[in-house]
């Protein structure tokens, strides 16, 4: 069942949205390990440049599908909350749930799997990594070239990621406020 059916438990629901969510973490880690078998020296980054740039905008553009999927997530529950056709005290408590499983504990996984997962990881193993010491036989030019790209684009696509799991945060807090105080 999808999760915006009707009948669809609110258990059922969390168990989805979850699934979801570490389904699409585990693919982005997959394709990750994929492009960093055999990145260990400056020679073999350079050989996967282009290969890693292109991954770098879909880490950017999975953890805004993934922010925006919470969102509507949120919506789902509401609407799923108002058609109950439970006491407006019942409805109040029940939306504890997109607080509960909507902003925090998927706001964390988001978080925890891509801006202080994959991120780090990318870090760690290209700047850090691949990239950490200048070959003899690479001019220091094309080396710092090489090595200040990298950062510009961990850094650039970090700072696009926080701000969308922000921003995604923010909007589902406002939406569960707004909504409980509507009901209260």
């Amino acid at each position: 069942p999808a999760v915006g059916e009707k009948g669809v438990a609110s258990h059922e629901r969390t168990v989805i949205i979850e699934a979801d969510v570490e389904a699409v973490l585990a693919d982005l880690n997959a394709e990750y390990e994929s492009i960093i078998a055999g990145v260990d020296s400056y020679d073999a980054y350079m050989a996967k440049q282009a290969e890693i740039a292109a991954f770098y905008e879909k880490v950017n553009a999975t953890s805004a599908d993934l922010c925006i999927k919470m969102c509507g997530y949120a919506i789902t529950y509401a609407e799923n909350i108002l058609a109950s056709g439970k006491s407006t005290d019942e409805m109040y408590d029940d939306m504890e749930i997109v607080y509960d499983l909507i902003y925090d504990d998927m706001g964390d996984e988001i978080y925890d799997g891509i801006y202080d997962g994959i991120l780090d990881d990318i870090y760690d193993d290209f700047y850090d990594g691949a990239l950490d010491d200048q070959p003899d036989d690479v001019e220091y030019s094309d080396w710092s070239k090489a090595r200040s790209n990298e950062y510009e684009m961990w850094s650039d696509t970090r700072s696009d990621v926080y701000e969308q799991w922000s921003d995604y945060r923010s909007d589902v807090y406002e939406f569960w406020s707004d909504m409980r105080s509507e009901l209260w």
